[in-house]
This record gives structure tokens, C-alpha cells and sequence, in this order.
């Protein structure tokens, strides 16, 4: 609704007038967070590339659609980074 709402006021330069939309509250989600023993149980469970994936995203600390915009340049093998 609040997208409407915009639409009406910037592009047709016409609020919308008499209508009252609750906005929806966002629920809080607390993230889960793996212990070093359950990461460890983890990383020797995988194996081959799955392996390699898993190792990158939580080595590095990156989110999955950083690992998947990961281009070679992007690693610099001088400094081990």
C-alpha cells in the first residue's frame, strides 16, 4: 500500500486522500549462530566441492550472493586473501 502511496504523490501528482493503511510490523529474526564444535562437525561431514563452498563462505565470512559475484581477480593469492 505504501508503494501505491508513492506511485499516487510522485508520479500521477495525486495523493491519495481518506485512505488509512496500517503498516505491517516486521518481525525481528534473531540469526542462529553455530558453535565452533557444530561448525566443526559441519566442515568434516563435506567433501569435494561442497566442501570448498562452505570452507569459502564461512572462511570468509560472505554472504552467498557475494560468493556467487566472486570473480578470480577478486582473490589476491599474493597476500593470501
Amino acid at each position: 500500500m505504501k508503494n501505491l502511496n508513492i506511485e499516487y504523490k510522485q508520479v500521477l501528482k495525486h495523493p491519495l486522500e481518506g485512505v488509512d493503511a496500517a503498516r505491517t510490523s516486521k518481525e525481528k529474526r534473531v540469526p542462529v549462530v553455530l558453535t565452533r564444535e557444530e561448525v566443526k562437525l559441519v566442515l568434516a561431514f563435506l567433501e569435494g566441492t561442497s566442501d570448498l563452498v562452505v570452507k569459502l563462505l564461512y572462511g570468509g565470512g560472505l554472504r552467498i550472493t557475494e560468493a556467487v559475484r566472486l570473480r578470480v581477480q577478486d582473490i589476491d593469492y599474493g597476500l593470501n586473501r
